[in-house]
């Protein structure tokens, strides 16, 4: 468990994290167009759920890579992680 815990803080861990949610926000993207979004369509309100998670993700992204540029790998797994919660929370509690 101790060896984990260190990988997860590493710069290593931290990358693959951010990995993570950058693969979460390509897949929201392809989702919206997936549903027929795209320019000149209307856009639905399932499309905007997608577009909106994707900016969501996308900041996301974007702070876990300021952290990691900081030196603060353990801050960006965990900011990766609880963005990565967030957003499959957010997806349930909207399939409902």
């Amino acid at each position: 468990m101790r060896r984990l815990a260190a990988w997860l803080v590493s710069r290593r861990g931290a990358e693959v994290a951010l990995g993570l949610v950058l693969l979460a926000t390509v897949r929201s993207i392809g989702e919206f167009f997936r549903l027929g979004g795209g320019a000149g369509a209307t856009t639905t309100a399932e499309q905007a759920f997608y577009l909106e998670a994707a900016f969501a993700a996308g900041c996301a992204a974007l702070l876990v890579l300021a952290l990691l540029m900081l030196g603060r790998s353990g801050w960006a797994t965990l900011v990766a992680g609880a963005a990565l919660v967030a957003l499959i929370a957010w997806k349930a509690g909207a399939a409902t």
